[in-house]
């Protein structure tokens, strides 16, 4: 059973033994049991275990969350990801977010707002659609300076220099961080941009890239916090990637990172006084990363978010009450991988969901139970698209539920 990071890194040193044995290609059963799904360690168990499944196709991999009182000794019959509460089997099922609910505007005209990580493609997008959409004065916040091409893409942006700062600071200390915050003065708005690229296959994976990959995403987070201390901006935006539910091959350690950063932005959110959200985002046009792997993206059915698209994701979920959001784009096949409902099944949830209906999870057993576990509660979804041609054309947005451990038929939802 997986606890602490210490944890975690067992389980990586026990896959990077067996992945390097002979005969690694053959079948192979793989359990990975943690006790708190909202634990960061156990959550990057989670990623880790994702990426493994996907890597290792003849590998039946599955991890289970335990309750309290739950046995440790279990193996699910067939692969997946699984919880256990008082004897019941429960799988998670992500449900779309009702676009038509409406979201309250959170964004300032000529507010302050830090973005750490900001030097990156993602941040340097959304630093431009600041700007040019609310006037801001942007913070960005990167360990080294920007290159050339980056130096002269923020100049372009702002010319005169009066909207657009650049200060040094390593994301994983949080005494760096906060001197950048001291230097700022009052800051409306935090979003955490940090990435490390890590794409490794398992073979080639040492623990250092590992750790270092899966720290990326969430000692920085920590050490964000903790920089912020006493202030009380308007909100503090995690970015996070959908591969929280992917788990790609060769990112095995982003995965890992990914779903304890969201572990942790749950536990913020549910800590600080100001609005937390975890934006889990698909592939982002334009970015290095996208641009890498564009085969891949396209085989697999995912299509790239634009930046005008994506900001207009994140003013929305900025503006409503869902901690953790994911937006992405694809077609049913990419959008069905990570528990988003088919097309003729969002279609049916949107004519009898109406504005605002909701639908609690479901007694079904889930398709991929199998014998081994019995009356598995897969938690239906009610369906709205941000475009009229969902899910193709998106982006989609939905927030994670967690279902009651006492009754298939009670569902609660992360307040911000």
């Amino acid at each position: 059973m997986i606890e602490g990071e210490r944890g975690v890194l067992d389980l990586f040193r026990i896959v990077n033994h067996l992945v390097l044995r002979p005969g690694s290609g053959g079948e192979l059963a793989l359990t990975v049991v943690t006790r708190s799904a909202d634990d960061p360690a156990s959550a990057a168990a989670l990623g880790f275990a994702r990426s493994v499944r996907s890597e290792c196709e003849r590998w039946r991999v599955a991890t289970v969350d335990i309750g309290p009182g739950d046995p440790a000794a279990v193996r699910p019959a067939a692969p997946g990801d699984y919880a256990l509460r008082a004897g019941r089997w429960y799988r998670e099922v992500l449900e779309p977010v009702d676009d038509t609910a409406g979201a309250r505007p959170v964004l300032r005209e000529g507010g302050t707002y830090v973005v750490v990580g900001g030097t990156g493609d993602v941040g340097l997008d959304i630093a431009e659609q600041l700007v040019r959409r609310h006037g801001a004065r942007v913070v960005l916040v990167g360990r080294s300076a920007p290159d050339e091409d980056r130096a002269a893409r923020i100049k372009a942006l702002d010319p005169s220099g009066t909207r657009v700062e650049v200060h040094r600071a390593d994301a994983a200390r949080p005494g760096e961080l906060r001197a950048v915050l001291d230097r700022v003065g009052d800051v409306h708005g935090v979003l955490h941009s940090v990435t490390v690229p890590s794409d490794r296959s398992l073979a080639a994976l040492d623990e250092e890239s590992f750790l270092r990959g899966m720290a990326a995403k969430s000692r920085t987070t920590e050490a964000l916090a903790e920089a912020l201390g006493d202030r009380r901006p308007d909100f503090l935006a995690l970015f996070s990637s959908v591969q929280s539910f992917l788990g790609n091959p060769g990112q095995a350690a982003y995965a890992a990172g990914c779903t304890a950063q969201d572990a942790i932005g749950r536990a913020l959110a549910a800590r600080l006084p100001y609005p937390v959200r975890v934006v889990n985002w698909g592939a982002w046009s334009g970015s290095a990363l996208t641009e890498r792997h564009r085969d891949r993206l396209a085989a697999a059915g995912i299509h790239p978010l634009p930046p005008e698209a994506g900001f207009e994701a994140l003013s929305r979920v900025l503006g409503r009450q869902e901690v953790q959001v994911a937006v992405v784009s694809g077609t049913d096949g990419f959008l069905g991988r990570i528990g988003v409902p088919a097309a003729g099944a969002g279609a049916d949830a949107r004519r009898q969901a109406g504005a605002e209906a909701e639908a609690a999870p479901s007694a079904g057993t889930a398709a991929t139970a199998g014998a081994g576990v019995p009356g598995a509660p897969r938690r239906r979804t009610r369906c709205s698209p941000s475009s009229a041609r969902w899910p193709v054309s998106g982006p989609v947005s939905w927030h994670r539920t967690t279902c009651s451990a006492g009754s298939a038929s009670t569902r609660s939802r992360t307040r911000g």
